[in-house]
């Protein structure tokens, strides 16, 4: 199994850059396994479409990667996705887990992302900690 561990510094900032953009911040490229399919998260921290201003989305992107060739197509792939809860007192953490899928039929054309939402009422709380 594949992970990405990406900690986004600066969030107070970004967040309010996503007010003016509805452009994603892009996580580091990562593999699903040895030799994988190349990934990345793209996070929408303002929303976007009728979730703007209301929801923090995510989605899992395949991306071309150099292992493409050796890969089958199409893919379906499914991911965790973990926003860390770090308080002063971690017995006091609460994490949120969202499950993804993404498709792609092929290297080269037609994917297919699954969006999830999380409220800014509930994201908000995370913003302390930047």
């Amino acid at each position: 199994r594949g992970h990405l561990i990406w900690r986004i510094n600066n969030l107070t900032r970004k967040m309010s850059a996503a007010r003016e953009s509805e452009a994603p911040i892009k996580s580091p490229l990562f593999s699903n396994k040895h030799y994988g399919y190349a990934l990345r998260l793209d996070i929408y921290l303002n929303g976007i479409g009728t979730w703007k201003n209301r929801n923090l989305i995510a989605c899992l992107t395949v991306v071309n990667g150099e292992y493409d060739t050796l890969l089958p197509w199409p893919c379906k792939l499914t991911a965790d996705i973990i926003l860390r809860d770090q308080p002063e007192d971690l017995n006091n953490a609460i994490d949120i887990t969202k499950l993804v899928i993404t498709k792609k039929r092929n290297d080269n054309f037609e994917y297919q992302n699954q969006y999830i939402h999380i409220p800014h009422q509930v994201f908000n709380r995370y913003l302390n900690y930047f």
